[in-house]
């Protein structure tokens, strides 16, 4: 596609999406807008990946608990810290993807109860600082990557 501008806030008021957000690989700039953390119904994922969303991830995002296979915003223009709400996350089974984006900070514990993630999940390519959190080793699971 080539869906350019913000994400509409008004896409908060779909909350009978039960199935999954996907507006990946677009030309999409602006913030992602707290609004989507109202999408609780969606059951298996977000993609916002591979366009040109800037600022932070709302913590809002973490009310997405009903995610059972993935959630991705890699290869964007995101900026700030992880926020730790995405530890409530712990339905997704197979990934959490982060990557190639401007984050900074540190790497939350709380991504340490993301125990269901079974594929992997993508950190690298940021500004992360700081010690690699010990909870991150109960991602047992995770066969394919860190």
């Amino acid at each position: 596609n080539s869906i350019t501008g913000a994400i509409p806030t008004q896409l908060g008021k779909l909350t009978a999406i039960n199935n999954r957000m996907s507006l990946h690989t677009n030309s999409i700039t602006g913030a992602i807008p707290t609004q989507l953390g109202k999408l609780t119904a969606i059951t298996y994922g977000m993609w916002l990946y591979d366009n040109s969303i800037t600022g932070a991830i709302p913590t809002q995002l973490g009310k997405l608990t009903a995610i059972t296979y993935a959630m991705s915003l890699r290869t964007n223009l995101i900026t700030g810290a992880i926020p730790t709400q995405l530890g409530k996350l712990t339905a997704i089974t197979d990934s959490m993807s982060l990557r190639a984006n401007s984050i900074t900070g540190a790497i939350p514990t709380q991504l340490g109860k993301l125990t269901a993630i079974t594929y992997a999940m993508w950190l690298y390519d940021n500004l992360i600082t700081g010690a690699i959190p010990t909870q991150l080793g109960k991602l047992t699971a995770i066969t394919y990557g860190m």
